[in-house]
């Protein structure tokens, strides 16, 4: 049975009306990846540094500083724009990331120069086990990020021993 005409014209006018009230934007945004992986980098480097006597005891203040202004707010900045490019391995990375090393220049702040943590140690431990298992997720498409997630948790296990 055919439909009327009327009501075919009424189905095409009512389809019209809600195409041009609907509208989708996307609005794409670059892998923000490779600044929390600077910002990492940077991290290591300089905390390294001071582990191994690169950097003297009494710079301790001064390296707490450099991880709170750079990798701290990097791998921040990287882990809200994962977040909008909806890439929950690198939000959950870098978030942990950048909250491990805010965590880790604020101890190194309040310390005296070459002085342990058992309560920083403890927070290593449970970052080296989360950028262990956002590692084991990230290696099941990306190898690269997982390759670096997974030795960012080996030093954290490594630098818990230590503190």
């Amino acid at each position: 049975m055919l439909e009327p005409r009327a009501e075919t014209s009424a189905v095409d006018e009512a389809r019209r009306r809600t195409e041009a009230l609907t509208r989708i934007i996307v609005r794409p945004i670059a892998s923000p990846t490779g600044l929390g992986l600077f910002g990492l980098a940077a991290a290591t480097l300089v905390l390294s540094g001071l582990q191994l006597g690169w950097v003297e005891n009494a710079e301790g203040n001064k390296v707490g500083l450099i991880l709170i202004a750079f990798p701290f707010l990097a791998q921040l900045l990287a882990s809200i724009w994962s977040t909008l490019a909806r890439d929950g391995v690198a939000t959950t990375g870098m978030g942990v990331l950048a909250a491990t090393w805010l965590s880790v220049g604020l101890v190194l702040l309040s310390s005296g120069p070459g002085e342990k943590s058992d309560a920083l140690g403890l927070l290593l431990l449970l970052s080296g086990t989360a950028m262990l298992l956002t590692g084991l997720v990230a290696s099941l498409s990306k190898l690269a990020i997982a390759a670096v997630f997974v030795t960012a948790a080996l030093r954290f296990a490594l630098s818990a021993s230590t503190s």
